[in-house]
Formats: C-alpha cells, sequence, structure tokens
C-alpha cells in the first residue's frame, strides 16, 4: 500500500512523464488528475484500511529511507512482497548471506541465483514463485552483496606477503570479492570442528584443545577438494598456495594463536610450491669459524677474522668479516690512541691486500668516566675520517653480554637503545651486531628476551648480525600468550614442539626483508652447529 505521493511518483515514471515540458502542460495536468482519481476511487479500497494492512503499512514507513537507500533497485518489489506475504525478504536474504561461508566470493549472476533460491525455495519455501519473482529476489541479493562485501582490511594481514595482500586487494577491486572474509568463515568452521574448549579447575585456566594435524600437511583444510570445485572463479585460478597461505594464517594466527610453524611453513611454500612471495624474512648470511663446518646444502663464501691489531696474516675465502679485537682494559682501540692510529693504519694495508671486508667489526668498551656513548661515537667519527678513502666500509659496534669485571657500555637493552637513539639522532650509519652466546645462563640479553624484543620492536634494521652457540630446549606442553583481548592457552593432541621463549623472541628480532650475518661462536663440533642450523630452520630461517 502506497501513500498518495508514492502513487503519483509510480504512475509518472511508467508514463515517462516530465512536469517540465511546458508544451504539454495541459496533457500532464490532465494526467496528475487523472492519477488523483485512480488512487482515491480505484486503488485506495476500504478493504485497505484493515488493522492488519495498516500495521504492515506503518512498519514499512520506518523502513522505507534505508530500504530506498540499501536496495535502490529492488525497494519497492521488497515492499510489495512484504505486504503480500508479510514477510520481510530483505530480512532472509541477509541472514542467508551471514551464515555463509562462500557469500564474500560472490560476483556473478549464477551466484545471486544460487542465494535467492535459498531465501525464496528453502527459507521461505515457495517454490511456486514465479521467475519473475526469482529474478526480483537475486536483485536484491546483488544489491545486499555488493553493500556487504567491504574492503578487506589490510591491518589484519600484517604477516602476510605483500603479493598475497596484493591478490587480495586486486580480488576485491575488480570483482567486488573479499577473500579475506571467507577465509576467515572458512576457517571458523574447521575451528568448530577440530578444537574444543575445557577448564581447569586446579589451574582456573580456560584452554583450547587443537586435534587437527596441520603441519607437513599436503592437503592442509581440503584445500585440494576446495579448489577443484571453485577454480572456475577468475581471482582462484591458479591461486591455490596463496589460499593455502591465507587459510594456514589465520588458523594460526587468530585462531591457535601460535605463530611458532609460521616461519617455517613460508620457507616449505617458497623451496616446495615455488612461491614467488616479496618479502623474504629471517634471511641469515653465514659467516665460517675456523675449525668447524657447516651442513653440505649452506654454501658460505665469507669468513670470519678477528685481529688486535688490523693485521690479517692469510684468508681463505675472498669475503670477509674482520673483528678488532680488544687486547687490554688499558692499551686498546678505545683507550690509547696511539694504539688506535697503528690499528688504523694496518687496516688500510689490510683492505689495500685484500679488499673491503664485508663488514669491520669493533666490540664495545668498558664503561667508565671516560667512556661513555658520547665518545664512542667521536671515535667512531675518528675512524671514519681516516678511512676516508675506503667510502664503502661497514662498520658495527658489538654488544657483550655476558657478566665481567667490569661493565660493558653496550651490555643491557637499555645501553642499546642509548645507542640507537643516539645513531638515529646524528643520522650516522652505524650498526650493532647483537652478542647471543651463552655457556653458562649469564647472557643478560637472553635472559631478558622479552625486553629484547620490546626494544628492538620496529628498529630491525639497526642490527646486522648476530653471534650463537646455541637455542634452548623446547618450550613445555603448552603455549602461554596473552591476547590482547583475553589470555589464551593452548593444548594440542599433536606431538608439536613449541618454541622456547628465546626461539619465540629470535623469530621477531629477524623479522626484516634485510639479511642477517651469522656468527657461530664457541659451537664445539659441525655436528653442534648442524644442530644449531636445524632448529634456525624450524625458527623459518633461511640460509643464503
Amino acid at each position: 500500500m502506497q501513500k498518495i505521493e508514492d502513487y503519483i511518483h509510480t504512475r509518472k515514471l511508467k508514463d515517462k512523464l516530465d512536469e517540465f515540458d511546458f508544451s504539454r502542460r495541459s496533457d500532464n495536468m490532465g494526467k496528475i488528475i487523472n492519477y488523483v482519481s485512480e488512487y482515491f476511487n480505484d486503488y485506495l479500497t476500504p478493504e485497505d484500511f484493515s488493522e492488519e494492512i495498516l500495521k504492515l503499512q506503518q512498519n514499512l514507513e520506518k523502513s522505507r529511507k534505508r530500504l530506498e537507500e540499501d536496495y535502490p533497485t529492488s525497494h519497492l518489489f521488497i515492499e510489495q512482497f512484504y505486504m503480500k506475504h508479510q514477510k520481510r525478504i530483505d530480512t532472509f536474504i541477509g541472514k542467508v548471506i551471514q551464515n555463509s561461508v562462500e557469500a564474500p566470493l560472490c560476483y556473478r549472476l549464477s551466484d545471486y541465483m544460487a542465494i535467492a533460491k535459498e531465501v525464496l525455495y528453502n527459507r521461505l519455501l515457495m517454490k511456486d514463485e514465479s521467475e519473475e519473482t526469482l529474478n526480483n529476489v537475486a536483485i536484491a541479493v546483488e544489491e545486499y552483496t555488493k553493500r556487504w562485501n567491504e574492503e578487506p582490511d589490510r591491518s589484519s594481514m600484517k604477516e602476510v606477503d605483500p603479493v598475497i595482500v596484493k591478490w587480495i586487494m586486486d580480488a576485491y577491486r575488480e570483482y567486488g570479492v573479499n577473500l579475506l572474509d571467507f577465509a576467515y568463515g572458512y576457517m571458523s568452521e574447521w575451528e568448530k570442528k577440530y578444537t574444543e574448549t575445557t577448564y581447569s579447575r586446579d589451574i582456573k585456566e580456560s584452554y583450547l584443545i587443537n586435534h587437527y594435524d596441520y603441519q607437513y600437511q599436503e592437503n592442509p583444510f581440503d584445500i585440494n577438494q576446495w579448489y577443484e570445485q571453485h577454480k572456475d572463479r577468475p581471482f582462484i585460478e591458479g591461486k591455490k598456495y596463496f589460499l593455502e597461505m591465507l587459510l594456514m594464517y589465520i588458523w594460526l594466527f587468530e585462531i591457535l594463536d601460535d605463530s611458532s610453524y609460521w616461519g617455517e611453513y613460508i620457507q616449505l611454500m617458497i623451496k616446495q610450491r615455488n612461491l614467488p612471495l616479496k618479502n623474504k624474512k629471517r634471511r641469515l648470511i653465514p659467516v665460517a669459524i675456523s675449525g668447524i663446518s657447516y651442513p653440505e646444502e649452506i654454501e658460505n663464501t665469507i669468513e670470519y677474522i678477528e685481529t688486535k691489531d688490523g693485521k690479517v696474516k692469510q684468508l681463505q675465502a675472498q669475503k670477509y668479516i674482520l673483528a678488532i679485537i680488544n687486547e687490554k682494559q688499558t692499551d686498546n682501540f678505545w683507550t690509547n690512541q696511539v694504539k688506535r692510529k697503528d690499528i688504523i693504519q694496518n687496516l688500510k694495508e689490510t683492505f689495500k691486500l685484500y679488499g673491503m671486508p664485508k663488514l669491520l667489526e669493533l666490540r664495545t668498551p668498558m664503561k667508565n668516566a671516560a667512556m661513555g656513548i658520547q665518545e664512542l661515537i667521536s671515535i667512531y667519527y675518528e675512524l671514519l675520517h681516516e678511512l676516508k678513502n675506503y667510502k664503502t666500509v661497514n662498520i658495527a659496534i658489538r654488544t657483550q653480554s655476558s657478566k665481567s669485571a667490569k661493565e660493558p657500555l653496550i651490555y643491557s637493552m637499555n645501553d642499546i637503545m642509548k645507542l640507537y637513539n643516539t645513531i638515529k639522532e646524528m643520522k650516522i650509519d652505524l650498526k650493532i651486531m647483537l652478542d647471543m652466546v651463552d655457556t653458562n645462563g649469564r647472557n643478560v640479553l637472553k635472559n631478558n628476551m622479552e625486553d629484547l624484543v620490546n626494544t628492538l620492536h620496529g628498529r630491525q634494521n639497526i642490527i646486522v648480525g648476530f653471534y650463537m652457540n646455541q637455542l634452548e630446549d623446547w618450550g613445555g606442553y603448552h603455549h602461554l600468550y596473552q591476547s590482547t583481548s583475553r589470555r589464551k592457552v593452548y593444548h594440542t593432541t599433536k606431538n608439536y614442539q613449541p618454541f622456547s621463549e628465546f626461539m619465540s623472541a629470535l623469530t621477531v628480532i629477524l623479522d626484516s626483508t634485510k639479511p642477517k650475518y651469522f656468527i657461530p661462536q664457541r659451537v664445539t663440533s659441525s655436528e653442534k652447529l648442524e644442530a644449531l642450523v636445524d632448529q634456525l630452520y624450524r625458527c623459518g630461517c633461511k640460509f643464503e
């Protein structure tokens, strides 16, 4: 039931009446008078004023403006359907779409028709309705879908490679589909099927228990079957492994809150699936230490050399890292100017003889009244001036993180942060080598990994490499993570070895596209180095 103004508007559209055509002014006036007469004599009949009809009309009035905005083409059909059947078909359309896993991928007439049939035939049980009605429902479905499918949220894909993010955004721009929303819906079904929540009265914690074996799967989340059924969609064809990575990302980061497998999984996808990912993170450049060998698959062409006086007797490789050792506390590069000039002169001779090192490393000086950050920077400038003819030299300060009789200048997280702020403020190209070597549990950085991660978050590029001799044993039976909204404890029925705190922190520190030097130190044998390399692979690292 329409108001008179709506009735006149409908008739005007049907007759294509143009009230501003003054050449037909008399005819237009006659037609408008006829519309009014027809409305009161033919359209508006006494039985239309029943209490039930009036109530339906009033309900429509409350939502007519919103209907016209949300359904610019089909709102009149929705109103007429409501007046005839007393059912808001737009509400049924919304429920079907919101409960459909694949609704975010709708973009073509067949998709809209499938949902229209679900609404009309299965939900409303109106299988005798005309084809015209079905077509009108499909038009309403299309309008709802295009409004409902919003642009994918980039902030929800922080760990997703830019190549996959581009695929998702391009699919939305070209077809109006939301692959991210689809993936969330798809994985929510797996969460319902394979995880359960239980409560422990002993420690008063809720546990999420995973029963699905997702690691090293050839067909995770039944992706092969789904792909075969939907590969006719242009944004799906040839993108099976992109979709698999998106599903795995949601499973690990959003459902299990367990990112420990992600880094290794990325490397598997690059190596086994040959995916052209853009951000290849956690890349390590292996540096050779005399006396121990890397596993055969790792080709290392950079040699690590230590010198007390700047001289190098012999090189086994063409590329090398040169580390200046502090010989004595009162007679070394930092504290003795005469000694420093001799070392710098010897460095020049070494560079002429063997070429520039990939990195010139200076060990941190000891902290005292005459040696602070500013003094360190002054000596750094002096070194740059003396080596001005060697403009490509890269210089780094190595931290010292084990306790000693005197406190090193670059020792704790606070020291690293002070040096970082000075480097940033003065805009100098000085880098940091992290000392993560630990044999007796006294490495101050490893004992405070949470602080180290917080310190280096967003600042990983200042770190050019690290020294290491071991990774701790794997973590306990369960993962413990602090979510932004709730504390989540995760158990698995599979024999997955969770990361230790150090392993988890290391993946964050290496979360950068720039490769880092890996220097094994105090690793006593090639066998122990191979075991350490295997653990780094599990952390998602790749050796270049």
